[in-house]
């Protein structure tokens, strides 16, 4: 099943976004998988913080500067 926002989320040089994947995309059904897409004409860093809603577990992925 492939999910896609109905408008590009634009970013300005320097302007930072930490959101829950369910604000992109209400209606999501909870999954344990899968992989977000980014596109970018510089450089970027991207981090994860995953886990459940009842935080039975929390874990996160560092941040990594992608060039």
């Amino acid at each position: 099943i492939v999910h896609r926002t109905e408008t590009p989320l634009v970013l300005q040089p320097g302007e930072r976004r930490s959101q829950m994947i369910q604000d992109y995309f209400p209606g999501l059904d909870p999954t344990m998988g899968g992989w977000i897409e980014v596109q970018s004409n510089i450089g970027l860093t991207g981090y994860e913080l995953f886990g459940d809603t009842d935080f039975t577990f929390i874990s996160a992925v560092p941040a990594i500067p992608i060039h």
